[in-house]
């Protein structure tokens, strides 16, 4: 199944009701919902996921805060932006509550 064509919300959806795919969806999803501090790529190199979010992890983003989505489907864009409150202790939900990518 192919994915959706990319499209670029004019307005950001609420928390965990995204449904648009690209990269224009994506970032304007992080801005608006993810930690501040993080560095935002769309296309971003996510070492072979979907996406990650990384904070000064040895070997991949030792001294930066990066969320990187490889693949900008809505779950994945989503998952990240709650991962960065995860990652930074101000949130314990799970890692990745809205799955993966269809």
């Amino acid at each position: 199944m192919a994915a959706p064509a990319p499209t670029t919300p004019s307005v950001v959806p609420p928390i965990g009701q995204a449904t648009a795919w690209g990269c224009g969806a994506a970032l304007a999803y992080l801005q608006a919902y993810a930690a501040k501090g993080f560095t935002l790529e769309c296309p971003g190199y996510a070492e072979g996921h979907e996406a990650m979010t990384c904070l000064g992890v040895v070997g991949a983003c030792p001294t930066s805060a990066v969320i990187a989505i490889a693949d900008p489907c809505p779950q994945a864009y989503m998952n990240e932006a709650s991962n960065s409150y995860v990652i930074t202790g101000v949130a314990a939900t799970v890692i990745d509550p809205y799955g993966p990518c269809p």
